[in-house]
């Protein structure tokens, strides 16, 4: 598969996700995310991830950036909370790499693993939980 760019991210982030979703744990989630890659990039910025210093992440609007920086605040913390909070705390691109790492986040952790004083001040939290729910159950 060749998806280089914004949409490689997409493609990296959803199958991420889809092994996350069935409780798999994050074992094999590197594995998983860069699964039949062939654009070396997408695949290097995610599997460094684990292995690099704070120092070195980088969170910009570059997508491998983004990649790399969601990858690393998730594999190397231990809760949704403290995985989105570093994520975040990297500054520049903060919404989007906050996001990634939250759409990680989620289905490893659990929503109800998430602070309920985030929750608490969430617009539209009653239907947006029920949205979630349908569409981890949709089934194509």
């Amino acid at each position: 598969m060749s998806t280089p760019g914004r949409s490689g991210g997409a493609v990296a982030i959803n199958q991420g996700i889809a092994h996350l979703l069935p409780g798999n744990g994050s074992q094999g989630l590197i594995e998983a995310a860069v699964h039949d890659f062939q654009d070396g990039r997408v695949v290097e910025a995610i599997t460094r991830a684990p292995g690099i210093k704070r120092n070195d992440v980088v969170s910009g609007g570059y997508v491998l950036d983004t990649l790399n920086a969601a990858f690393w605040s998730l594999l190397t913390t231990d809760s949704a909370e403290d995985a989105i909070v570093h994520a975040v705390s990297l500054g520049s691109d903060a919404d989007t790499t906050g996001a990634f790492t939250g759409a990680l986040a989620g289905p490893l952790y659990g929503a109800s693993t998430l602070p309920a004083r985030w929750l608490d001040v969430l617009h539209n939290a009653a239907e947006i939980g029920e949205l979630a729910v349908r569409l981890v159950a949709w089934d194509t």
